[in-house]
């Protein structure tokens, strides 16, 4: 069953990185404010929570640098 965007949303504060946790709810608020669709915001924070947690608390998105640190990422069943 798919998780609601709800759901999706309390998984942020799941995220290990503060940082990356307040940059997923940036981008969040970015895309409800764009006129996102539920299901656009749903799936793009599913992603983007995934790779949060891949990353783990000691790398920000904003430390990435390299596509390998994207890559490595998307060759995973995380």
């Amino acid at each position: 069953m798919p998780a609601k965007l709800t759901a999706t949303i309390k998984n942020i504060m799941s995220i290990p990185s503060s940082t990356n946790a307040d940059l997923v709810n940036e981008f969040y608020e970015f895309m409800k404010s764009n006129g996102s669709s539920e299901r656009h915001q749903n799936n793009s924070l599913k992603a983007i929570i995934a790779f949060a947690k891949f990353l783990g608390s000691d790398i920000s998105f904003l430390d990435i640098q390299r596509k390998e640190q994207v890559t490595s990422f998307l060759d995973t069943n995380y």
